[in-house]
């Protein structure tokens, strides 16, 4: 009788665990595809952007002419709560793993690092390297924003920041990376920023025998990476271009490709350069410290390198664009836009050590270099 007791036990102990179990299908799962955060009156706003395919239709069960999301918010004194309110709402099984970026609102106050971060640092679905970006206003007002085109809008934050990366006018910033950035004094970086554009276009139509054209302008909507802002002490302040934002990727080793204004003669042309080699040496001379990055970088049109006068001619002022930015970078922001803590810790770790809780101290004493080959 024991052992008949036994076994009933044993059995169900075994359904129960399979039922429990038991993995949530994903047509079940309410996926986080963006996540927008706001900071308002001392607490935070959370905004989710959850995929739900609407193929009606369609051929296929997802219809890209179709938004295919939707938003839930929440608010409260920190985003761990906001966000909690939000899954609230929700209900069911939450999964932010495919969150395709972290949008924050112009005025987030990054050294708040608790109160923003604590919920992705303490959740086991959080991907630590998510795209973060500013929006041109807030978060929420982005992530409301139809977009009228065939793709999906899950889709569209990462093939903007793709896109951009591509024709060296961005620098991404991962969660892990923003993070490790905060830990320096002056919590420095920089943050592409998000807008919303109106794109007209006109069309003519003729109506009766006097051939009378009234001309209506159609207005579509479009997702744009329209420049950057530099982060300082936590806070969004000046702001810089494409370009730029291109500049400090090239620098710093995170792309692979730049746009540049060169001239030759009269002509102005924007060019968009590949980057071959990217050298980084430090030298030490009468107490100064040298940084000194060599750029070897070929035109991706070579038309216009057809001599060696063009040569020289695009080498010199490829390096004073260059220098002239690093510069004004430096001396009226930070150096930490270009990880000069993270370089003298490498090339020079005792002179690191010996400084490493007065970094403004020595970076008076650090001056940055740029030499460019271009082919």
């Amino acid at each position: 009788m024991k052992r008949k007791w036994f076994f009933i036990t044993i059995a169900l102990l075994c359904v129960i665990y399979y039922f429990s179990g038991k993995p949530t299908e994903i047509a079940d799962r309410v996926i986080i595809s963006a996540i927008g955060i706001d900071e308002i009156d001392n607490s935070y706003k959370v905004t989710l952007q959850i995929f739900t395919p609407e193929g009606g239709g369609s051929d296929t069960s997802v219809d890209p002419s179709q938004p295919n999301v939707q938003l839930v918010s929440g608010r409260g004194e920190t985003v761990d709560r906001a966000i909690t309110s939000c899954l609230t709402e929700l209900g069911g099984n939450i999964f932010i793993g495919q969150s395709q970026i972290i949008l924050f609102g112009r005025n987030i106050d990054f050294s708040k690092e608790n109160e923003l971060f604590d919920y992705f640092l303490s959740s086991a679905d959080s991907f630590v390297n998510v795209d973060c970006a500013l929006a041109d206003n807030t978060a929420e007002e982005i992530l409301q924003t139809p977009i009228s085109d065939a793709t999906l809008s899950s889709q569209k934050f990462p093939q903007t920041l793709n896109s951009a990366e591509e024709n060296g006018s961005c620098i991404r910033m991962s969660l892990i990376n923003l993070l490790n950035a905060l830990e320096s004094p002056q919590k420095a970086f920089i943050l592409p920023i998000f807008s919303v554009t109106a794109e007209n276009s006109a069309e003519s139509n003729s109506e009766g025998s006097d051939a009378q054209q009234s001309e209506e302008t159609l207005s579509s909507q479009k997702l744009e990476v329209t420049h950057g802002a530099i982060i300082l002490n936590g806070k969004a302040g000046s702001e810089i271009t494409n370009q730029q934002m291109g500049y400090t990727a090239t620098l710093n080793g995170k792309s692979n490709c730049i746009s540049l204004d060169v001239n030759d003669g009269e002509i102005v042309y924007n060019k968009e350069f590949s980057i071959k080699s990217r050298e980084i040496c430090v030298d030490i001379s009468d107490n100064t410290i040298f940084i000194t990055y060599n750029l070897n970088m070929t035109s991706k049109n070579n038309e216009i390198l057809q001599n060696t006068s063009n040569e020289k001619n695009f080498n010199v002022q490829i390096e004073k664009k260059l220098q002239t930015y690093v510069n004004e970078i430096y001396s009226k922001h930070s150096p930490e836009i270009f990880n000069v803590s993270d370089i003298i810790k490498r090339y020079c770790p005792s002179i690191y050590r010996e400084y490493s809780s007065n970094m403004d101290l020595l970076c008076e004493n650090i001056q940055l270099i740029v030499n460019v080959n271009c082919t």
